[in-house]
């Protein structure tokens, strides 16, 4: 998948891989792909670490509402990037029986006027399982 020219920067140093969020080149604007009525469950390492029916979906990512993560599994990090269209991304790492998932879930703050659906609303990649 082409992820664009625009690197994701971790503290000083550059990120390995992107979301699928990531830029790419000649993005244009934002459309969701849908808005979930059925369960989802984000699901690592064997536990339920989101659940929701009220998930937004943009460029296949599943957005869940903040509401739902189990907050027990998530600790802050220190890693951000820049999507031209969303904005500044945040990240936060999953740890569930001593093993840490870093960076696993991203979520916008702030995000730009075109993607400000996805605020409050969370997103999982790095072995996430998003499961109906």
């Amino acid at each position: 998948m082409d992820r664009g020219d625009l690197p994701l920067w971790r503290g000083k140093q550059q990120i390995d891989s992107a979301p699928s969020f990531a830029p790419r080149t000649g993005c244009g604007n934002l459309k969701m792909d849908s808005t979930g009525t059925d369960m989802a469950r984000a699901i690592w390492n064997g536990k339920v670490v989101a659940e929701s029916d009220r998930t937004q979906t943009l460029d296949g990512n599943v957005y869940f509402p903040e509401s739902s993560l189990k907050r027990e599994y998530f600790r802050s990090s220190t890693t951000t990037s820049t999507d031209p269209n969303k904005g500044l991304a945040r990240y936060m790492n999953l740890v569930i029986d001593g093993q840490d998932n870093q960076d696993a879930a991203w979520y916008y703050p702030d995000p730009k006027p075109i993607a400000r659906k996805l605020k409050g609303y969370v997103a999982f990649w790095r072995g996430v399982d998003i499961v109906p």
